[in-house]
């Protein structure tokens, strides 16, 4: 969004906020950020749970549930400018899968590694996760 603010020469966000305004929900949302929410539980828009995003709003919420969504999604879409993650998703594979998973598809298409953040109530999980990406990100690789 900030590129479009400075492709538009608007000075602040809340012009380029308003002149998204009246357009067409489907065009919004082809230059809104986007934030893919995985969890088989929690509802992202209950509760206050977006606080966990690492990005501010506006933003196209997308919300998975399960490994095999999260792959296809960013095989079809690429990949978003945030993702939220949860470990335990009630599959045989988990959200550190999915972390594991992006980590090699970032390597393999030389893909800076999306912001994250971890919504998961499993504190061990969770230090899972942050700490593949952090050991990513600190040898470079995941800029």
């Amino acid at each position: 969004m900030e590129f479009v603010m400075e492709a538009l020469s608007h000075n602040n966000m809340k012009t380029t906020v308003g002149y998204f305004a009246g357009f067409e929900d489907k065009d919004k949302k082809e230059f809104m950020k986007k934030l893919l929410w995985l969890d088989d539980y929690r509802d992202p828009l209950v509760d206050n749970w977006l606080t966990y995003s690492p990005i501010e709003k506006p933003f196209d919420l997308i919300w998975i549930k399960n490994p095999d969504d999260f792959k296809k999604w960013i095989n079809e879409n690429g990949l978003p400018d945030a993702i939220c993650f949860d470990h335990d998703l009630g599959e045989t594979e988990s959200g550190f899968d999915c972390a594991k998973w992006l980590v090699e598809h970032c390597l393999d298409n030389k893909l800076r590694l999306p912001k994250y953040n971890i919504q998961s109530a499993n504190p061990v999980g969770k230090d899972n996760i942050d700490g593949l990406f952090k050991s990513f990100i600190k040898s470079g690789q995941g800029f």
